[in-house]
């Protein structure tokens, strides 16, 4: 669950040269999830499910389940 301006590029190189199976990505902000995913390139996005947490707003958190390639 990364802050609102995502996963930070050292982060993302961690990722990118581990072999995790799956990753759990939880974000709010709809923006860096998007070039996050991207960027994360050894993984498929499998699923993705929006909850609303925040009745009344415009805001959703979304989860985002990546598989290793």
């Amino acid at each position: 669950d990364p802050p609102r301006n995502g996963l930070d590029k050292r982060t993302k190189r961690i990722i990118n040269n581990k072999h995790f199976k799956k990753i759990i990505y939880v974000s709010c902000d709809p923006m860096t999830l998007v070039r996050d995913i991207k960027e994360i390139n050894n993984y498929n996005l499998l699923d993705i499910t929006l909850v609303d947490m925040f009745p009344q707003t415009h805001h959703v958190e979304s989860v985002c389940v990546l598989e290793g390639k």
